[in-house]
């Protein structure tokens, strides 16, 4: 038994097929990349405790600061080159701890953004990168002694 159908529709349902294979094809690219920047933005906020906990809470000031964290794995993606991290991640390296600790100080919710994906759907995992960064800060503020 076959079906007839006009070439309209069957030109409406290549186009339909051909939409719905690029919109998986897209959405594959997106989780698969974005899940190695979400590891990668975890990593970048690694970097930058373990940057901090070596230099007195001072601020790395750009990426050859990083580097050698880098270098000891605390990228935590595998694979990637240096320069392909720097690609994929930004980092706000005019970021200020002493002010960063004040603001954490003064509110128990504090909204910054010091680390992120350059791609445009972001994902991260768990509270994300900053998250790691002002958790770290305030176990690291002087709170005064209770009397």
């Amino acid at each position: 038994m076959y079906v007839r159908i006009s070439l309209q529709h069957a030109i409406g349902l290549c186009a339909v097929c051909l939409l719905f294979g690029f919109a998986v094809l897209a959405f594959a690219i997106v989780i698969t990349t974005d899940v190695d920047d979400a590891y990668a933005q975890h990593g970048a906020a690694s970097m930058i405790i373990a940057y901090l906990k070596e230099h007195e809470d001072k601020w790395p000031s750009g990426w050859s600061a990083l580097k050698p964290y880098f270098m000891r794995g605390k990228s935590h993606v595998g694979g990637w080159s240096f320069q392909q991290f720097q690609d994929r991640i930004c980092i706000d390296f005019s970021a200020n701890t002493d002010d960063l600790k004040q603001r954490i100080a003064e509110s128990n919710s504090v909204n910054i953004e010091l680390v992120k994906s350059r791609h445009w759907w972001p994902v991260i995992f768990d509270k994300g990168p900053d998250e790691e960064i002002v958790l770290y800060l305030r176990s690291r503020i002087e709170r005064p002694a209770e009397e």
